[in-house]
């Protein structure tokens, strides 16, 4: 299984990104004089990176801002409360005030970190201190934000579509798993599997919340194709629970008879989201959703028929749970089709001209994703 490999990359590109930032921050810092700030450089700097370029640009932002706040709220303290027996009480003044103000603006919480620095600097220089190190934090922001952007970059629109390929990687799975358990009652246990979609879910859903550097009809679309995918889950998770774990479960030659077109659902609601998965990689043509609810629909009916033409000596448990079964199976693909038309409809909102430009606009801040072969296990 590929899976952990691509996830090793990620960290490997946060990782690489930091140890870049972090020497760069301390070489200009050397190389202005500013040696004996440069530690603060090289703590702004690992501090606004972030797992995305739009969440990096925003922390930028509100850094600058707070290193200001902070550096003047600190002289001020300074210039009213001097000398060192005060140092303490301009401590104290100092960060409560500024923690109060981060309460209700949560971006203002760096601003401690300067105030505090001045606060407990008393002295000759002190201004010149001030500004030495208001230069350093800045600087070292700048430094972060290159880093993010030259350093194997990514957006944030870009991060959610392979976060959101993992989490479809492992709804097939579990598609695949579940589906097939209905016939063969192996009694395999998948939690671990739906916690790996659930984990790879919320990572996506916060990620689509950080996507600043494309249009706001981007993270709308984002956020409608994931919701689709958590009701993908939501249905196999009560196939899960209710039909192969609790019973009553349908009688055996039901099963048998309905069988065929159960398995030409199952593995045409799989290729749609094997599809799907190439689609979010590889940014190729995602599946017609009218195509597939034509091919589900007639396998759906196929097993509808079944199930009436069987003559099964079947009690009236048996009778519904296949009647619960076929529902199940039914919502299941439903929600699969609904997955596949969010995608489609994602796609045909950047085919406009303005749209096409800002796609490729966006792709330059982007590497290759990694290879469908590292995510999916065949």
């Amino acid at each position: 299984m590929h899976l952990p490999l691509a996830h090793n990359r990620e960290d490997l590109r946060v990782a690489l990104q930091g140890c870049i930032a972090a020497i760069a921050a301390y070489v200009i810092c050397h190389a202005a004089g500013l040696d004996k700030a440069g530690s603060w450089a090289v703590i702004s700097a690992l501090f606004v990176l972030h797992r995305n370029l739009d969440a990096t640009l925003s922390l930028v932002g509100m850094r600058l801002v707070a290193t200001v706040v902070g550096t003047v709220a600190g002289l001020l303290l300074v210039q009213m409360l001097q000398g060192e027996d005060f140092s303490l009480l301009r401590l104290g003044l100092g960060t409560g005030l500024l923690m109060l103000v981060a309460s209700r603006w949560q971006g203002l919480r760096y601003a401690v970190v300067p105030v505090t620095i001045l606060a407990l600097s008393p002295g000759a220089g002190i201004f010149e201190g001030a500004l030495t190190n208001a230069a350093a934090i800045i600087s070292g922001a700048l430094v972060g934000l290159a880093a993010t952007i030259l350093v194997w970059p990514r957006t944030a629109s870009n991060r959610v579509l392979w976060e959101t390929s993992r989490a479809a990687h492992d709804c097939r799975q579990l598609l695949n798993r579940i589906l097939c358990a209905i016939f063969e009652d192996d009694g395999e246990r998948l939690d671990s599997l739906h916690a790996a979609f659930y984990r790879n879910l919320q990572k996506a859903q916060s990620t689509a919340q950080e996507i600043r550097l494309r249009p706001a009809r981007e993270k709308t679309a984002a956020k409608t194709m994931l919701r689709h995918l958590e009701r993908l889950w939501h249905n196999l998770l009560l196939i899960d629970r209710v039909i192969t774990e609790h019973g009553p479960r349908p009688n055996p030659q039901d099963l048998r008879a309905v069988r065929p077109a159960m398995e030409d659902l199952r593995k045409t609601a799989s290729d749609c989201l094997g599809q799907v998965e190439d689609c979010l990689l590889e940014d190729c043509e995602p599946p017609k959703a009218e195509a597939l609810k034509s091919a589900i629909r007639k396998a759906e009916q196929e097993a509808h028929t079944a199930f009436e033409a069987s003559d099964a000596d079947r009690s009236a448990s048996e009778e519904q749970a296949m009647h619960v079964l076929l529902y199940s199976v039914g919502e299941v693909n439903d929600s699969v089709c609904y997955f596949a038309q969010s995608l489609e409809d994602r796609g045909a909102q950047i085919t406009t001209p303005f749209g096409a430009v800002r796609a490729r606009l966006a792709r330059l801040f982007t590497p290759s994703l990694p290879q469908t072969a590292m995510l999916r296990r065949r």
